[in-house]
């Protein structure tokens, strides 16, 4: 029997979670969890390197902020940075860092109050040992369960060194003043010691195509163009490609295509994951991107990516593998639920609010799909 799991309204979101349907196997869920309280206020760790990390912070009144960091573990201050200018948007570049190590920061005004404090790890070389990652998708809607999914996510264990977005960070339209209270608010607690890297969603272009997700977010930006909007790390044995494809031309030949074709061919990591916001397959309402699958898809297998995720439609699924590429939409992390299709080509699907924890070390990658507040339902483990 074909089951049909329908769109939440704005005012159920909370109620209809608990009966989050969908096929794949899992558990009956329990009660969404009691967010953790929000910080008076805090940073958010952008670009995390082996030798750098960007501090940054959107204030309500313009200032010129200063930083400083140690180790962990103790000791003096290793460094110090101050912006030339006054800004609401900060971003605070520190470094030099060392590549798998722990380090603790601070972020004062210009009249030394303290604006945030906390830790962060930088990423290990590759071989050293295993990462954890989370991954989300379609969040930021308006009295949404956005703080309940980062509970889930804080408290997941081990604990995830990076967050990975697939776009839609910001709803209805990716207006300026949505992001404190609809993404920093409710992630206060993720983002202050997990670094993000979030891929553009069509929501977030909605808004001067997309310049408060440019102000707010900075990425490695290492295209040929040297454009926030793609752009490639690694972490660990994982190298992650996140592509622009609902405003940047990807079409074989553009400076985006060339851009990914020349990374995925230099990578030298053991696992290689493109995540992106327009899915190439869905059994959700957009039916999946023809225009991905055709642009990128060559590209894709070529290269030999190992999986790509998605977001766009608001639910978990995961599909046959094909061209040797594994495919999953987690577009559950807060908009309200959409009807997912029960179709031969899933492997398993559920219509919920839930985030994806991975795990990768030289010789497998894990995926595991968790239902707020934190029952897994589904697992793809892929072995080298």
């Amino acid at each position: 029997m074909r089951r049909l799991v329908r769109r939440a309204t704005v005012a159920g979101i909370l109620l209809a979670a608990p009966g989050c349907g969908g096929g794949g196997g899992g558990t009956s869920p329990s009660p969404l969890p009691t967010p953790v309280e929000t910080p008076s206020s805090f940073a958010y760790l952008q670009d995390v390197a082996a030798g750098t990390a960007v501090l940054s912070h959107y204030s309500a009144e313009v200032d010129a902020y200063r930083a400083e960091w140690s180790l962990a573990s103790g000791g003096a201050a290793l460094g110090r940075t101050q912006e030339g200018a006054a800004v609401k948007n900060h971003a605070l570049r520190i470094g030099p860092l060392a590549p798998d190590t722990s380090y603790s920061y601070r972020l004062r005004s210009s009249a030394g109050t303290l604006v945030a404090e906390g830790r962060f790890n930088t990423p290990p070389p590759a071989g050293a040992r295993a990462v954890t990652f989370a991954v989300i998708g379609d969040s930021g809607w308006p009295g949404g369960p956005e703080a309940q999914v980062a509970e889930a996510i804080r408290a997941s264990q081990p604990a995830p060194e990076l967050l990975l977005h697939a776009g839609d960070v910001v709803y209805p339209h990716g207006e300026r003043e949505n992001y404190r209270p609809y993404l920093f608010d409710p992630f206060a607690r993720v983002l202050d010691h997990t670094a993000f890297f979030p891929s553009l969603g069509n929501h977030d272009l909605e808004t001067e195509n997309g310049q408060p997700w440019l102000e707010m977010f900075t990425t490695p930006a290492n295209g040929l163009d040297r454009s926030e909007r793609y752009y490639s790390f690694d972490w660990g044995d994982v190298h992650f490609l996140a592509l622009d494809v609902v405003s940047t031309d990807f079409s074989p030949g553009s400076r985006q295509w060339a851009f990914a074709d020349a990374d995925l061919a230099a990578a030298a990591a053991a696992w290689k994951v493109v995540f992106l916001h327009r899915p190439p397959y869905s059994a959700g309402p957009s039916g999946g991107a023809l225009d991905v699958r055709r642009e990128l898809f060559p590209l894709f297998e070529s290269r030999r990516v190992d999986a790509i995720l998605a977001g766009h439609d608001h639910a978990y699924q995961r599909f046959v593998k094909r061209r040797g590429m594994e495919f999953v939409v987690t577009g559950g992390g807060g908009a309200p639920l959409d009807v997912v299709r029960d179709v031969p080509e899933l492997k398993a699907f559920r219509s919920c609010f839930h985030f994806v924890r991975g795990r990768a070390d030289a010789t497998s990658l894990t995926l595991e799909a968790v239902e707020v507040p934190g029952v897994v339902f589904d697992t793809l483990v892929l072995r080298r």
